[in-house]
């Protein structure tokens, strides 16, 4: 059994913001690419390659080219699910205070627990009223990270204030 207090009910979601993880899903399909590309011109020279290649050159580039036609789509698949797949940059906005993460990872600061929210070189950063600041991804789908804390600040004015109305974008 876990010996953690449960979450404390955070109150409805208003919003949800996720990060931006396109510099993690470049490089697993550059991986991908390159293997796919490996791949084509291995199996293509051992199939095809008889006028370029002796037969020992076929079966050898053969013998490269096919694990890796293989591998190259596994490997994009594989990958770009294990990306996506993680939750823990979540960051939701809910009416009593802010949930980062999700599942066991979660952690809950209420809304008058957070001193300020502020967008550093290290990423979105809140500052508790005690405690280590949380420091949360750098980037974010679909908003800066300045801009971000902006509204994340602005969030928190309106929801102390009792006003669940959203701010504008």
């Amino acid at each position: 059994m876990d010996d953690r207090p449960p979450l404390p009910v955070p109150g409805p979601c208003l919003e949800t913001w996720r990060p931006d993880v396109l510099g993690r899903v470049a490089a697993v399909w550059a991986l991908a690419v390159l293997l796919i590309s490996v791949g084509l011109v291995g199996t293509g020279l051992s199939m095809f390659g008889a006028h370029l290649l002796s037969p020992a050159g076929q079966w050898a580039a053969g013998l490269v080219g096919w694990p890796c036609a293989v591998a190259g789509p596994l490997v994009g698949l594989i990958g770009i699910l294990r990306v996506v797949s993680r939750d823990d940059g979540v960051l939701q906005v809910c009416r009593h205070g802010l949930v980062s993460g999700l599942g066991d990872g979660a952690r809950f600061l209420p809304w008058r627990a957070i001193a300020r929210i502020e967008a550093g070189p290290a990423g979105l950063t809140l500052h508790p009223e005690s405690g280590p600041p949380l420091v949360l991804a750098r980037r974010w789908l679909g908003m800066a990270t300045p801009a971000l804390a902006a509204r994340l600040g602005e969030w928190r004015r309106r929801l102390l204030l009792g006003v669940l109305r959203p701010p504008p974008r």
